[in-house]
């Protein structure tokens, strides 16, 4: 038609609203990709992020609203055991709490949160580990005083350890 009538409105304004509907599918396409391609690396949060754009471009997107539908859950399981991982923490129980951290990391490896606890906790389990270690070389070298006190110090850091009271109450 504009070959025949270069000035056709009604033309044009055709061929603009199908442009702009090309690019729309191609957003689309783009944003499914992106979403595709951060599920399969377990990125989980920017993956819903892009399913959603996809579905305020078109509401009415199945293989979108069953990613969101996918994705929700794994996120919900992730929410969960980071509240869980804290509630131990806080109550020391850093070999739980590490635990849930680490559970996290595998459902979604990109989680700093996570992470961060797992880098906050190891060290703390590492010290007691050694401070034990210690303690049984004193106790074996029948220095009951200094084991003594290196089980108390695993109980400063981790009062939960029962294996730190079981010597104390020995010796």
């Amino acid at each position: 038609v504009l070959k025949l009538n270069p000035n056709d409105k009604e033309a044009k304004n055709k061929i603009n609203e199908i442009n702009e509907i090309k690019n729309k599918i191609n957003k689309i396409a783009m944003l499914k990709n992106e979403g595709n391609k951060l599920m399969s690396n377990k990125d989980y949060d920017k993956a819903l992020d892009k399913f959603n754009e996809v579905l305020k471009l078109n509401p009415n997107d199945k293989e979108a609203r069953d990613k969101v539908n996918e994705i929700k859950p794994i996120l919900n399981k992730v929410r969960n055991l980071k509240t869980e991982g804290r509630v131990l923490l806080n109550s020391k129980e850093f070999d739980k709490a590490l635990n849930k951290f680490n559970e996290v990391l595998k459902l979604n490896p990109n989680d700093k949160e996570a992470r961060d606890m797992v880098n906050e906790i190891k060290p703390i389990l590492d010290k007691v580990k050694n401070l034990k270690t210690e303690g049984e070389r004193l106790l074996n070298s029948k220095e009951f005083n200094k084991a003594l006190e290196k089980f108390k110090e695993v109980l400063k850091l981790n009062p939960n350890d029962k294996e730190a009271k079981n010597k104390i109450n020995e010796i």
